[in-house]
């Protein structure tokens, strides 16, 4: 049966009943065909991950800004060609024309050829809580671009924490509130939640890696390091 070949593929993906795992859906024209769960989510406390437990999506939260970017702009209320100095007027004090070459459509595209100038190695207890205003600020210290907006890509965590901050400039409003009821109530995601620079204590389900990725080793002899909250910067918008 096809949920017994799927049990079987995953158990080899996920060998470990308390080590790392993952929860598994597959939908077909709104009908599900598979739904399981492997593994726990947090190799401390040993609980078991289940078809309810909550993860971090990571940068799945860029299409969810892009949404609501295009649909302010579908609605009259932005402009994709405004120009970015029109949300931040004061940006840029040492090259002034660099908000006025950057367009709104340049960074949702990753386009837009502003320097990620965030200290993150240096100042990484600082952007494990940073919210997206604080990622955003060193960006509008620019002094130059990388390259003419829109004749090169270059994958941009910061220009959707900019983003984030135009949405908030434009509906009155924390962008994450926007966005709840913009798509997870009408879409019925209950349990769907954005950071707004911390990191939810208990609830998510932990991230791990083997140790001999990236040569970083476990503390406690499980073989995983956590790579997840309170390891790695949370960017909210990004």
């Amino acid at each position: 049966s096809l949920r017994a070949d799927l049990d079987l593929f995953f158990s080899k993906i996920f060998p470990e009943s308390s080590g790392p795992g993952a929860s598994v859906l597959l939908v077909r024209d709104d009908n599900i065909l598979y739904s399981s769960a492997f593994g726990v989510s947090d190799l401390n406390t040993r609980v078991p991950n289940t078809t309810s437990t909550v993860y971090n999506v990571g940068s799945l939260t860029k299409p969810i800004v892009a949404f609501a970017i295009l649909r302010l702009a579908r609605d009259g209320k932005l402009s994709l060609d405004d120009k970015i100095i029109k949300y931040f007027p004061d940006a840029f004090p040492a090259s002034p024309d660099i908000g006025e070459k950057v367009r709104l459509y340049h960074l949702l595209t990753h386009t837009s050829g502003l320097p990620d100038l965030r200290k993150i190695e240096e100042e990484h207890e600082f952007y494990l809580t940073a919210d997206d205003a604080q990622n955003w600020a060193p960006i509008l210290q620019a002094n130059r671009l990388n390259f003419t907006p829109g004749t090169q890509y270059q994958y941009s965590n910061p220009a959707f924490n900019g983003l984030a901050v135009i949405i908030e400039k434009t509906v009155g409003r924390k962008w994450q509130h926007y966005v709840e009821d913009l798509i997870f109530k009408p879409s019925g995601m209950s349990s769907s939640t954005i950071t707004d620079g911390s990191h939810p204590s208990s609830g998510v389900a932990r991230a791990y890696e083997p140790d001999d990725v990236n040569n970083k080793l476990s503390n406690d002899g499980t073989g995983y390091h956590e790579m997840g909250y309170g390891q790695e910067p949370t960017f909210c918008a990004a």
